[in-house]
């Protein structure tokens, strides 16, 4: 490090001290911030509770509760009729059979069922049982599944769980506020506006600060530069890892991948499995390994993409006839076929996901670990998973082949 990097590196360093005794920026008054509950689950999911149910005293009615409506039928195309529903008739319960939020409305035989998670993760096969339970509970019903977390990550079944972030819970939040300081109590008001900057600050990300912490990059980008080229880059090391380890192996071809998603497929099934230029990807293969490269962990998923004939259907089937169910344990026909005939070819089916590597355990400056664990990872999923995978499915045939 020469004598201008160290000045530039002093100079970052007593900015970054001035910033950390500004006032207005980290020690506004929060009533969730000083009961220390920003982050606790609990506790958004009664605020979030209360907002969405219309007969609670915020004197809001249906008003929250139709903008989170209205986004979920965005995001997830559900051709919910907005202007038929009555959104004084629905009923909001809190953990019910261990569920965080479920929305139900029996005039409009339409239910929603949010799993809220701020910075946990799923417990395993706790959607499926969520499922499960509501599905035989509340039957003939348009049950939508929500998943919410922060940014927007997606669930272990995101063919059927919708992924929602705060950002979203954020702006309707403000919006009530800003549509509604004239109905609603000062203490009532003052509570959800406590609410929103909590969600700002903690949760989704505060404007000012960002706008500070932009400004003081652009006057010491050269110093911020030096640090993170001397970083490791953690989905980089990751993702090199994998594609090194797939490349070595003689069995597999590779499909189009980037840092976050790695595809593949063995070379027996490329032979066996039909194409669809369906736009997915550019080989048009219908099946493929997929390989999340996420911040936090690494997995492994059995992947059936679009297709504008019945290939996908018929893969499908095949898939949920496994004798060996621990294969294809995700698959659910009746959510998962589509109508080609109709061209709603955009649909993908996890059929399966395995863990390869929980990331948070382990120090990124370790590479060599890393690599190991990979490796071995990997070279198991590859002997009993994949091994499997492939033997099944390398005795299906395409209908239209057959006939």
């Amino acid at each position: 490090m020469d004598i201008k990097q160290e000045k530039q590196l002093i100079d970052l360093v007593e900015r970054l001290i001035e910033l950390e005794k500004d006032k207005t920026v980290f020690n506004k008054f929060n009533i969730f911030e000083t009961l220390k509950i920003t982050n606790a689950e609990i506790r958004h999911s009664n605020v979030l509770g209360w907002l969405l149910d219309p007969i609670e005293n915020h004197n809001i009615k249906g008003q929250f509760l139709r903008k989170f409506i209205e986004d979920i039928n965005e995001i997830g195309e559900n051709d919910i009729d907005l202007e038929a529903i009555d959104y004084d008739s629905f009923e909001v319960r809190r953990e019910w059979k261990n569920i965080d939020i479920l929305i139900i409305s029996r005039k409009n035989k339409l239910l929603l069922v949010v799993e809220n998670k701020i910075w946990s993760v799923e417990s395993s096969h706790q959607l499926e049982k969520y499922r499960n339970i509501v599905e035989d509970e509340f039957q003939n019903y348009n049950i939508i599944y929500v998943f919410l977390t922060p940014y927007g990550d997606p669930s272990s079944d995101p063919d059927i769980w919708l992924s929602y972030d705060y950002e979203k819970v954020l702006n309707n939040v403000e919006n009530i506020i800003v549509e509604n300081k004239t109905v609603m109590d000062n203490d009532v008001l003052l509570f959800i506006q406590h609410y929103a900057l909590s969600l700002r600050r903690n949760i989704v990300g505060d404007k000012k600060l960002q706008d500070l912490c932009l400004d003081i990059y652009n006057q010491h980008k050269e110093a911020f530069d030096l640090i993170l080229s001397n970083l490791p880059d953690q989905r980089n090391i990751y993702q090199n890892t994998i594609i090194e380890y797939l490349e070595n192996r003689n069995d597999v071809i590779m499909d189009d991948s980037g840092k976050t998603l790695i595809r593949f497929i063995t070379r027996e099934l490329d032979n066996v499995i039909p194409k669809s230029p369906a736009g997915w990807t550019k080989s048009g293969r219908v099946f493929l390994f997929e390989i999340e490269n996420f911040e936090t962990c690494m997995n492994l998923k059995s992947v059936v993409g679009p297709s504008l004939t019945d290939e996908r259907n018929d893969l499908l089937r095949y898939m949920n006839q496994c004798p060996d169910k621990s294969l294809f344990k995700t698959i659910n026909l009746d959510k998962q076929i589509v109508d080609t005939s109709k061209q709603k070819n955009r649909k993908f089916s996890h059929v399966n996901g395995e863990l390869i590597i929980d990331k948070t355990k382990y120090d990124i400056r370790n590479e060599s670990l890393i690599r190991e664990l990979i490796y071995e990872k990997m070279d198991e999923l590859f002997e009993v998973y994949i091994k499997r995978v492939n033997e099944y499915l390398l005795n299906f045939t395409f209908l239209n082949d057959a006939n």
